[in-house]
């Protein structure tokens, strides 16, 4: 896509550009390598794993780069045990939550499990305290109906923001997919990111967006969207 095809609700200018870092060791075994890809990309906020070891030094190594750094917990299980003081223990900006229990189940079954999924946001935003807290949610949450709510609303009412994962091969087609949530996020005050598939590595149902398409959010900026996620720092490599 062109910077001249732009969607009406776009025009040029800059975002926040983000990425997700799902293994630490690819920062401390390419250090120069990242810091180049942070610099050609823009890069202001990573999104990085939570993980055994030294997560201190890699947090460091971004936050000497001028890039916000939020840890991430993943789950498939909402009974999983969260820990979102790490923020405190490694000096990072920020907590971000991607739980996804829906991921082995029918849409009808995680239906059931809704309150107890909001339950655990609900109480994860409270563990974190003062701490930037945001949750990563899929673009179909908006279709989940919780009382006269949607239940993308029902979680922008606890979080601070919400990655809303939009993934598509067309960049166009991941701003409709989170159209829904960029009005709420308006009209709640809250911050709004699109993820963007670089990669299939998260995702089997999909294709990834190319890297020449993913490069035109490096100088554009869309109302009610605070930024831009891309899946995986390895699809930059």
């Amino acid at each position: 896509m062109e910077i001249t095809d732009l969607p009406t609700e776009c025009e040029s200018g800059r975002s926040v550009i983000a990425v997700w870092v799902w293994d630490p060791l690819t920062v401390k075994d390419n250090t120069d390598r990242v810091e180049k890809l942070i610099r050609e990309w823009g890069i202001r906020r990573v999104y990085l794993a939570a993980s055994p070891g030294d997560l201190r030094t890699v947090v460091n190594f971004f936050k000497d780069l001028n890039v916000e750094v939020f840890i991430v917990e993943s789950s498939k299980e909402i009974s999983g045990r969260f820990t979102p003081g790490v923020v405190r223990k490694t000096g990072a900006d920020g907590y971000q939550i991607d739980l996804e229990p829906y991921w082995d189940m029918t849409l009808s079954e995680f239906r059931k499990i809704v309150p107890a999924y909001l339950q655990v946001i609900r109480e994860l935003r409270e563990r974190a305290g003062k701490t930037t807290f945001s949750v990563a949610i899929p673009h179909w949450f908006d279709r989940i109906s919780v009382g006269r709510r949607n239940l993308a609303q029902k979680v922008m009412e606890t979080a601070d923001e919400v990655v809303v994962m939009a993934y598509s091969p067309s960049f166009k087609r991941s701003l409709r997919l989170s159209k829904e949530e960029v009005g709420i996020g308006e009209k709640l005050g809250r911050k709004v990111l699109i993820g963007l598939e670089a990669t299939a590595y998260l995702s089997s149902d999909t294709e990834p967006m190319s890297l020449r398409d993913l490069r035109v959010v490096k100088e554009i900026r869309c109302r009610g969207v605070e930024g831009f996620v891309i899946n995986s720092l390895d699809a930059l490599f």
